[in-house]
C-alpha cells in the first residue's frame, strides 16, 4: 500500500496536469469566443448588404473554398483568409503557389519563425502592389496545415491570434 507521501505526490502531479489542461481549454475558449464575435459581425454585415451582393459573394466564396478543398486537401484556411485571397489581393497566384507547395511539397517551403507564436512560420509574398502579404503556417498533429493569409499592417493582431491557435 502506498504511503501517504507517495499518494500526495501522485495527486499533486495530477493536479498540475489538470490545471495546465484547464488553462489551455480556457485559452481555446477565449479564441473561439473572439472568432464567434467576428463571425456574428460578418453575418450582420452580409445580412445588411443587398441580396444580389450577398448571392454574388456567397457563390464566389463557395467556389474558392471548393477549389481549395478539392485541389489542396491538407490545407485549413484560418479566420478571414479566403476573403483576403478572394477580395483583397490584386494577384492571388503567389498565395495559391504557396498553398500548393505546402500541400504537396512541404519540404520545399521554408519560413521564418514567428516571434511570439511558437510553432508558426511566416513567409512574405507580393500582393500585386507590394511585398506586404503575410503567409503564416503550422502543421497540425493530423498532418493538415493551418494557414493564415494576411497583411503586414495586421501583423500584431495576427500574431496574437496565432498564439491562441
Amino acid at each position: 500500500m502506498p504511503s501517504l507521501n507517495q499518494w500526495i505526490e501522485e495527486f499533486e502531479h495530477e493536479n498540475v496536469r489538470l490545471r495546465n489542461e484547464n488553462g489551455a481549454l480556457w485559452s481555446d475558449n477565449a479564441a473561439l469566443r473572439a472568432e464567434n464575435t467576428k463571425l456574428k459581425a460578418r453575418i450582420q454585415t452580409l445580412e445588411q448588404a443587398p441580396k444580389s451582393e450577398r448571392q454574388a459573394h456567397s457563390s464566389r466564396g463557395r467556389e474558392l473554398g471548393g477549389v481549395i478543398d478539392a485541389l489542396l486537401p491538407g490545407i485549413l484556411l484560418l479566420r478571414d483568409s479566403p476573403e483576403v485571397i478572394e477580395h483583397k489581393l490584386e494577384n492571388f497566384e503567389p498565395v495559391l503557389h504557396e498553398l500548393r507547395l505546402l500541400c504537396y511539397e512541404p519540404a520545399a517551403i521554408r519560413g521564418e519563425r514567428v516571434q511570439g507564436a511558437p510553432g508558426w512560420r511566416e513567409r512574405h509574398f507580393h500582393t500585386g502592389q507590394k511585398d506586404d502579404g503575410r503567409f503564416y503556417f503550422r502543421r497540425r498533429d493530423d498532418a493538415t496545415w493551418m494557414v493564415l493569409v494576411s497583411f503586414k499592417q495586421c501583423q500584431e493582431r495576427d500574431i496574437e491570434y496565432l498564439r491562441r491557435c
